[in-house]
């Protein structure tokens, strides 16, 4: 997955990828359209809650947010991206400083001073702690977990939530550690989940995901059904960093409370309606997937819960942000049948080779409702919403034809081009793109490539 770095931030922001050239498909042609990156938008920037439906189109456009610090992402309430500003670049120059020296920031910073107080590492990775460390990771956690609680003085909130989030951007940060952090942590963070004021839940969602710890998990799990979005939204990207977490080092938690972490993100991404909660949803499942033990539950659960979501969204289009989401599952779910070092169980390179499927066949219906603008519509250039669902095409036919061949190695998929076609964008080309679909999906005369071997669904699965 294609990252950008920032010396400031752990973890780096998912960036669209392009189209892989890995596969026998006619794409050379495809291009990713110049748009903001999802992860580095404020959805929920004076938007008022009852400003119109949910799609971004009824919404300001998205604008960039020009600082990012350690364990905070882009897409919040106002609230909380008012209280990252002032002393983030001090203090990230501060903490590279820190790195540099070997040493842990964990001391509140202000704009006006700093008072720093330096864990040693070997307490951060030490995999058994002493009683006298866990003796200083309390003290620690009591020194600043007070400041959490006062959403009135934001300033001092946000240095305990950098300071308290610090040491766990340490990629070799002990279980123990993480764990210790936690038990010291939790009666915190579940008073701020209660809290009326959402900068205080998004805060504990924001820890939890650092923590990566079972409590951490479950904590994070059950925002996912939160009645507000921005909520929701943070829940799963929270999942996500818990999920790099685990792949960067020695996880705090068993398989199977990972495993029941990734389903409730499947579970959610079937019934989410928010094409930006769903990009989150789908990033969070990547990170999963990107965990070798986790490796094929994360691609069941990606696909499972996108595929009923395409069911439920029928020929609607969701906006640009949707199309978005199902590139970033196809593109994704396509990279991790490929990752060298074992292929994918044959139930999930299936389930991947079934959301491949349910994609084509809702591109399939909404080109056939008339729904995508066509490009007469955007002037010069192809509508971005028609380019991004073009796109998501392109990866899910590569994810098809990978499925294939993990399913069996001697298949070998011949599939038309239906990105050229979705991307010309003229009335005749929409039927052709309709025609060519169902040859892969059915809903036509013959038998569908997906009804075949390898796949053999019923001649009728996508197009119910």
């Amino acid at each position: 997955m294609n990252v950008y770095d920032e010396p400031s931030c752990r973890y780096s922001a998912p960036v669209l990828n392009p189209i892989h050239k890995c596969l026998p498909l006619r794409l050379t042609s495809l291009r990713l359209p110049a748009q903001v990156d999802p992860w580095t938008t404020d959805r929920y920037l004076d938007l008022p809650r009852d400003s119109g439906p949910r799609g971004l189109s009824a919404r300001a456009r998205p604008r960039l947010v020009p600082e990012r610090i350690i364990g905070v992402n882009d897409r919040s309430s106002k609230a909380i991206l008012n209280s990252v500003g002032g002393v983030v670049s001090a203090m990230a120059t501060f903490a590279s400083v820190l790195g540099a020296a070997g040493m842990v920031a964990v001391g509140p910073l202000s704009a006006a001073s700093a008072q720093v107080i330096a864990l040693p590492p070997e307490l951060v990775t030490d995999p058994d702690l002493s009683a006298e460390e866990l003796a200083q990771v309390r003290a620690f956690i009591d020194e600043h977990a007070p400041a959490l609680l006062r959403s009135a003085d934001r300033e001092k909130l946000k240095a305990a939530r950098l300071a308290l989030v610090t040491p766990l951007a340490n990629p070799a940060a002990s279980a123990p550690f993480r764990i210790g952090m936690a038990a010291a942590l939790d009666p915190t963070l579940t008073q701020m989940m209660v809290a009326k004021e959402d900068l205080l839940v998004i805060n504990a969602l924001v820890i939890s995901g650092e923590l990566a710890t079972p409590t951490a998990l479950s904590r994070l799990t059950a925002a996912l059904s939160n009645e507000k979005e921005e909520i929701r939204y943070q829940a799963a990207y929270g999942l996500r960093r818990a999920f790099l977490a685990m792949q960067g080092g020695t996880p705090a938690v068993r398989s199977d409370q990972a495993d029941d972490a990734i389903t409730a993100i499947g579970n959610q991404l079937a019934r989410e309606e928010d094409a930006i909660v769903i990009d989150g949803l789908v990033a969070a499942g990547l990170a999963a997937i990107g965990v070798d033990r986790h490796r094929n539950i994360g691609i069941t659960q990606v696909s499972v819960g996108l595929i009923a979501n395409t069911r439920a969204a029928g020929a609607n289009v969701r906006g640009e942000a949707y199309a978005n989401a199902l590139l970033r599952a196809c593109s994704g779910v396509r990279d991790a049948l490929g990752k060298p070092g074992g292929a994918a169980a044959p139930t999930a390179a299936k389930q991947a080779a079934e959301l491949a499927g349910a994609v084509i066949a809702h591109a399939r219906k909404v080109v056939q409702a008339s729904k995508l603008p066509t490009t007469s519509q955007g002037g010069d250039k192809i509508p971005a919403v028609r380019e991004g669902y073009a796109q998501a095409i392109g990866a899910a036919s590569q994810l098809l034809q990978l499925a294939g061949t993990t399913l069996n190695a001697n298949a070998r998929l011949t599939l038309p081009d239906l990105v050229r076609s979705l991307r010309a964008g003229t009335v005749q080309a929409d039927t052709q793109f309709a025609l060519d679909a169902e040859t892969i999906v059915g809903g036509g005369a013959g038998v569908p490539a997906l009804a075949r071997p390898p796949f053999e669904f019923p001649a009728n699965h996508f197009v119910r």
